[in-house]
C-alpha cells in the first residue's frame, strides 16, 4: 500500500569487482584498477545524490537535456513512496536504481551501472531487490520507459521478462521516442537477503 514501502536492509554479496576513481565527484568507474571489494546493495544516502545524478547524465541521459539533477535525485531520496537503491563496491557507487511505488503499480524511473561493472549481475540484482520490495508492498506490475534506440537495455529487460507494450513518440526532449515496458510480478515473494 501507498506509503508502506519496505525499507529493509539491503543484502551483501561477496562478488569481487574492481573500482577506480571516476568523474562523478566520487570514486566511480570507467576502467578497472587493481582493487577488490565485496558488492553491496543498499538504500542510497543523501550524499549519493550528486554521484547518482552524474551517472544519470553521463550514462542514461547522454545527448539529452539533463533532467535528473542532484536536486531532483535528492527529492526522490526524501520521498516515502520511492526507493533509491545503490550498488557499492567498497565506498564507491557502481550502479543505482530509482523506483516509485503506487498502490499496485511501480515505476522504474532510472537504472544505470557503470560501464566497467556491466554484465556482472549488478543491474539484475538492483531490479530483483526492488521487485521484491514491491511484491512485499502489494505491487502487481512494474512499468518503465527506455530510449527506443537502446538495444542493449531492451534485451536486458526482456531477459527479466519485461514486455514492450507501447512506443511513445517524442518522450525524450520532444524528439526521441521511448519504449514502454511492463512486467507483471509473480505472487511468489522471496525474503530480502540479510
Amino acid at each position: 500500500p501507498r506509503g508502506l514501502i519496505p525499507r529493509a536492509k539491503a543484502g551483501k554479496l561477496s562478488v569481487p569487482l574492481h573500482q577506480p576513481l571516476g568523474q562523478w565527484g566520487a570514486p566511480c568507474t570507467h576502467a578497472p584498477v587493481a582493487m577488490s571489494a565485496a558488492l553491496a546493495f543498499e538504500l542510497a544516502r543523501a550524499g549519493d545524490a550528486r554521484v547518482i545524478a552524474g551517472m544519470s547524465r553521463d550514462l542514461v541521459e547522454a545527448g539529452l537535456a539533463w533532467s535528473w539533477t542532484p536536486s531532483r535525485v535528492a527529492r526522490h531520496l526524501a520521498c516515502k513512496d520511492t526507493s533509491v537503491l545503490v550498488a557499492r563496491v567498497g565506498p564507491n557507487v557502481v550502479g543505482f536504481a530509482i523506483m516509485h511505488f503506487q498502490d499496485q503499480v511501480a515505476h522504474l524511473n532510472l537504472l544505470a551501472v557503470a560501464p566497467a561493472h556491466r554484465r556482472t549481475g549488478i543491474g539484475r540484482g538492483l531490479i530483483e531487490w526492488l521487485e521484491t520490495s514491491g511484491r512485499i508492498a502489494g505491487v502487481l506490475m512494474v512499468n518503465l520507459e527506455l530510449r527506443a534506440g537502446n538495444r542493449a537495455a531492451r534485451a536486458f529487460y526482456r531477459a527479466l521478462r519485461y514486455r514492450e507494450v507501447a512506443v511513445i513518440p517524442g518522450y525524450y526532449d520532444g524528439r526521441e521516442p521511448a519504449i514502454r515496458m511492463s512486467h507483471y510480478l509473480p505472487e511468489q515473494v522471496h525474503l530480502l537477503p540479510r
